[in-house]
């Protein structure tokens, strides 16, 4: 009780039993609210659906209340190394409007347990367009058919075997043959910053469909009463994946599919609304989580860092030059690429390779190493894992639910056991971050404190840096994604701090961290 007493002002504040539970009461509030103002509003409901083949290929069915023949319906594909929930942004808005969607994850991605192959691919669409057609009670050339680049490629050749008055959205699409002037209305997206290959299979698309009277972007024919309509547009400002994020997108694929929706239905306001809400649950499960790691009284405090031994700047620039070692290898021998996570393994390597390469660095010139120490992480675990439950939650309630519920719970079984592996490969690199932001208790002054914490804000922000600098080298994608997984891990750093600071145990922040950071990489890419 004494060591609990000596802990720092805030933490000993937050004992006193009326503060206490009025901030749990809130933090609870916090975190429930999105989800409370969600089934308020009557959002969109999302159910996961198998077909009744052996295939059992996954579906997500996103629809305003329960679904209804009556509305029309759209068939959602999504790209290469990608899976359904990457559709859903688009899926919400377009539910939102009155069109009941559904969603689909090719053979080799996502939930589907067969293995990919061009003929699977189109296989699984027929299969999709002929399950959901019979559980409405339609003609499956009722459906209109939206893709995302390689999506758009497996509807092109699938459409061009269907007659009617077929619907089609192609996104940033790829494309290798398919479609006819007979094909149905078709409206191609491509994005300001695509790729050029886009563009090109863009104008493949819409030569084989329009006989050569479409050759540029901005260009259209024909009349969507005759099912012969056919336009090629350019989103502005967007790229390859944010088309699918796109305001502009929905608008211009509900206009498509379902124009007198379009032009009844009111722009929504409330996105703002849901992500302030979002960020609220965020800091809800991190104020509920730092309660609990204060009021463990297992996790008793390892002494300090001892700062004469390594300085704050000497840890920080071996940190760094420990990533700039690591990039190269990470490029060319990743030794995370057994996981199968392609770019999502270059980037975990990178951060396996640098925490190894520090810690060595550290144990080699000081003797002593900063990962914690076989009881302390025992005595983590049940702490950090509660975090991790409640982080999760938070994701789930306060931003989209169905796509992190779609990543990990209805993922293959290895997909969970990439990140079960991945957080044991970053501990030593979450325990060096976890040493850089943990300020020593104590101390010469509230001065030299507050220096302390700067200096270790500062560095952290050095070592983040360094990988930002290094992502890019590891080739085009990953430099991309592996800014959002950088995110991840630095706002991991900043909760995982925390944690450690309130349960006086520094493996519980490192725990945290290395688990939340596995879990985004691992669901963030498609395995094969």
């Amino acid at each position: 009780m004494a060591a609990a007493q000596s802990s720092g002002g805030t933490i000993a504040t937050m004992t006193r039993p009326a503060l206490r539970v009025a901030v749990l009461v809130a933090s609870i509030a916090a975190l429930l609210a999105p989800a409370l103002w969600q089934a308020a509003r009557g959002e969109t409901r999302v159910r996961h659906l198998r077909t009744e083949s052996p295939s059992r290929l996954p579906l997500l069915e996103i629809t305003r209340g329960a679904p209804d023949p009556r509305r029309p319906a759209a068939l959602l594909v999504h790209g290469f190394q990608c899976n359904k929930s990457m559709m859903v942004p688009l899926a919400r808005r377009l539910a939102g409007a009155g069109i009941d969607v559904y969603a689909v994850d090719l053979p080799g991605h996502g939930a589907s347990h067969e293995r990919f192959s061009e003929e699977r691919a189109e296989a699984a669409v027929r299969e999709a367009l002929e399950s959901i057609s019979a559980a409405r009670g339609v003609a499956s050339e009722g459906l209109a058919l939206v893709g995302h680049s390689y999506g758009a490629n497996v509807l092109a050749r699938v459409a061009g075997e269907r007659r009617g008055n077929t619907r089609l959205v192609m996104i940033g699409p790829g494309y290798a043959g398919g479609l006819s002037p007979t094909t149905g209305n078709l409206l191609v997206l491509t994005a300001e910053r695509d790729y050029p290959y886009i563009t090109a299979f863009a104008r493949d698309m819409l030569r084989d469909a329009t006989a050569g009277a479409i050759v540029a972007p901005g260009q259209a024919i024909g009349a969507p009463d005759r099912g012969d309509a056919r336009a090629w547009r350019v989103v502005p400002g967007e790229n390859h994946l944010s088309l699918l994020l796109s305001d502009t997108v929905s608008t211009e694929v509900l206009t498509w599919i379902a124009g007198a929706l379009a032009r009844t239905s009111a722009p929504d306001a409330a996105p703002h609304v849901a992500l302030a809400l979002a960020v609220l649950a965020i800091v809800g499960a991190g104020v509920l989580s730092t309660l609990a790691a204060s009021a463990r009284t297992c996790a008793r405090a390892a002494p300090p860092a001892d700062d004469a031994v390594a300085t704050l700047a000497s840890r920080t620039a071996i940190c760094v030059a420990a990533v700039a070692i690591a990039a190269p290898i990470a490029r060319f021998a990743p030794p995370l690429a057994f996981l199968r996570l392609l770019e999502g393994g270059q980037i975990a390597s990178l951060i396996v390779v640098a925490g190894l390469l520090a810690n060595g660095a550290h144990l080699v010139i000081w003797r002593r190493t900063p990962v914690p120490t076989v009881p302390q992480l025992a005595r983590a675990v049940p702490l950090a894992l509660g975090a991790f439950a409640l982080h999760y939650g938070a994701a789930a309630l306060g931003l989209d639910g169905e796509l992190y519920h779609v990543s990990l719970a209805d993922a293959p079984p290895e997909r969970p056991a990439a990140a079960v592996l991945l957080s044991l490969a970053l501990l030593p690199f979450f325990a060096l971050v976890q040493g850089l932001s943990s300020d020593p208790r104590g101390g010469p002054g509230a001065r030299a404190r507050w220096r302390r914490i700067v200096g270790a804000a500062c560095a952290v922000a050095a070592l983040y840096g360094a990988i930002a600098v290094a992502l890019p080298l590891l080739g085009p994608l990953a430099g991309r994604f592996g800014l959002s997984i950088l995110t991840i891990g630095a706002f991991c750093a900043v909760v995982g701090a925390l944690l450690g600071r309130a349960s006086r145990n520094p493996a519980v922040g490192v725990m945290f961290s290395a688990m939340t950071t596995a879990w985004a990489i691992a669901v963030g890419f498609v395995r094969y």
